[in-house]
């Protein structure tokens, strides 16, 4: 049972402004309108682990650029980088995302020049490379330097700006690689929750009253409460990624039982659901006794 995303009540639609994902929101646009310099264009790296808000925030200025007048705004072009890439898929990606009609066909110069082409005739402000933590080679600790001189050619070039968004192994891009420090601009590393930082606790804490609201059921689950907050963070680790998994799937049981509001017997069950690589070790925290874990803010 999963989570329609055509729901109007379904909260993977919805982006929360958090101070962090406003603050990433805020320097996409910055880098995208003010990333052009004299000799070269500037990127930024929007870094977190997985789930915690980096894609909700490229899309929420993703969808705030659509809404503006053509002549105000920025056009974008979004690369997934594929898994296990190399230079050749990488291009290929990367041409795909531009509609290039043979995105496999050329060597690495032409394919470059081509890709120049295409984002001069089809206006497009900056690029965005979704995944960047795999242009690392993970068994040799490395950057994939072939790739990574590919990329920073366009900035070399004064081509456009480009935010590289993945999790904080993009890092290691930098090592041995000069030009990726000269060319790189802001920075901001989305963290998850913390339940021992009472302000981040608090502001957890007021997250999960707004998503309450959001499910639009006939009653609140008070999932706010310190208690029922307790257990969201254990079983999300405080990433509101894995917070919207979980009550998008609980909030679907809820309604197909005709029950007024999500509850702890939902949010326990929606959690067997995640996947083995998301999902907390040991007990359901939804259906474990709490001891003197729980403070309230």
């Amino acid at each position: 049972m999963g989570a329609d995303d055509r729901n109007p009540w379904t909260l993977s639609r919805r982006f929360y402004p958090t101070p962090e994902a406003k603050r990433a929101v805020e320097l996409i646009e910055h880098t995208l309108r003010n990333g052009w310099k004299a000799d070269h264009c500037t990127s930024m790296l929007l870094l977190g682990e997985p789930r915690v808000g980096k894609t909700h925030a490229i899309k929420r200025f993703l969808r705030l650029q659509a809404a503006q007048p053509p002549e105000n705004r920025v056009n974008v072009a979004v690369i997934d980088v594929p898994a296990g890439c190399t230079l050749p898929v990488f291009i290929t990606a990367f041409l795909r995302a531009l509609r290039d009609p043979k995105p496999a066909k050329g060597d690495a110069d032409e394919r470059f020049d081509r890709a120049v082409g295409h984002i001069g005739r089809q206006r497009i402000d900056g690029i965005v490379i979704d995944e960047a933590q795999r242009l690392v080679d993970v068994r040799r600790g490395m950057p994939k330097k072939d790739v990574l001189d590919w990329v920073v050619s366009l900035l070399n070039r004064r081509v456009c700006p480009i935010v590289f968004a993945g999790t904080p192994r993009f890092r290691l891009a930098f090592e041995g690689h000069d030009e990726m420090v000269g060319r790189t601009g802001p920075s901001i590393l989305m963290k998850p929750y913390d339940w021992e930082d009472k302000e981040r606790r608090g502001e957890f804490r007021g997250i999960l009253a707004m998503m309450d609201r959001d499910l639009g059921m006939d009653e609140r689950s008070r999932l706010g409460d310190p208690e029922m907050a307790y257990r969201m963070w254990l079983a999300s680790r405080g990433k509101l990624g894995l917070v919207v998994r979980i009550l998008d799937e609980a909030r679907g049981r809820a309604v197909s039982e005709g029950r007024p509001c999500v509850t702890v017997d939902h949010l326990a069950a929606a959690l067997d659901e995640l996947d083995e690589a998301d999902a907390p070790r040991g007990l359901n925290p939804f259906r474990a006794k709490l001891g003197d874990e729980v403070e309230a803010a």
